[in-house]
């Protein structure tokens, strides 16, 4: 347990208790980003630039520093800006980017009208009784850093094109199941956190779809942590 939180809404525990510490956006796999801190008394200094090994889903991931010191006030608009950013790439991976849906992307990246509310990529996981758990994450909710724990090593850094790899693999996988459990889905992408224990699948579905015989599927192939987040055009 945290025990008692203070006022804006970070736990004593995270080492993290004042809005005043700067902060940093680490990025990842097509944009993708998330707002973390370092902790005081480490003397751990970072930069733009630099790879770092972060706080993760239940483990650590690996990424690339895109702002240093930043104030609070601005780390939220830029995470704001970065899930954008990552729609944009993964919807120039999707059928839907190349034939004039409404809110889709063309292929050079370039957003289309949509309804003109804002959010980010709602994620959910299942079966629960498979071990699963998630919650929705959605743009506008209250921030809450994670650490960057210290700078990426050589072999860890090295991994890298392993992994894409292995992510390319896991994308055809898990596209080829969604036509055999004939879901009307389609996968835009797939992302190993650094350390295995999560993959998550990026996907696009005009409605709602009961993805728990897909997710044991799929749970049964990689023996790990499995995440499906959906990526809705009009959330943006």
């Amino acid at each position: 347990m945290y025990g008692m939180q203070n006022p804006y809404g970070i736990p004593h525990a995270y080492g993290f208790s004042r809005p005043a510490q700067k902060l940093y956006i680490v990025s990842f796999k097509c944009a993708r980003a998330d707002v973390f801190y370092i902790q005081e008394g480490t003397g751990l200094q970072v930069k733009e630039g630099d790879l770092v090994i972060v706080e993760a889903d239940r483990g650590t991931d690996l990424g690339t520093v895109t702002h240093a010191n930043v104030p609070w006030s601005k780390a939220k608009e830029l995470k704001d800006l970065a899930a954008e950013e990552h729609y944009r790439w993964l919807m120039m991976f999707s059928r839907h980017s190349q034939s004039g849906n409404p809110g889709a992307t063309n292929p050079n990246g370039m957003m289309a009208h949509t309804n003109g509310s804002h959010g980010s990529a709602v994620g959910g996981m299942g079966p629960p009784h498979a071990g699963f758990h998630g919650m929705p994450d959605v743009a506008g909710t209250d921030l809450k850093p994670k650490m960057i724990k210290r700078l990426a090593q050589h072999h860890e850094i090295s991994t890298l094109r392993d992994k894409e790899g292995n992510e390319a693999k896991a994308k055809r996988v898990c596209q080829q199941k969604v036509v055999e459990h004939h879901l009307n889905m389609e996968i835009l992408d797939a992302e190993f956190q650094m350390d295995w224990k999560k993959l998550t699948f990026y996907y696009f579905a005009d409605n709602y779809v009961n993805f728990n015989p897909l997710v044991t599927d799929l749970f049964k192939i990689w023996k790990t942590r499995i995440w499906m987040s959906a990526i809705n055009p009009a959330s943006f």
